[in-house]
């Protein structure tokens, strides 16, 4: 799934931590950023939300 340019932010300006659901495969890829062996094809992306522990 890939976004529209629209939807889009450069990595660099986007340091906010994310849920991202999909599909997890192996992928070699070598950017700027580092090294992966993975790829997440998402199909769902939302902010991170931590749960406290209930007292």
């Amino acid at each position: 799934m890939s976004l529209p340019p629209s939807r889009c932010r450069p990595i660099r300006t986007c340091r906010q931590a994310v849920w991202v659901s999909g599909v997890m495969s192996v992928a070699a890829a070598a950017t700027d950023m580092g090294n992966a062996g993975y790829r997440i094809e998402a199909q769902k992306v939302a902010p991170y939300a931590e749960e406290l522990p209930a007292r």
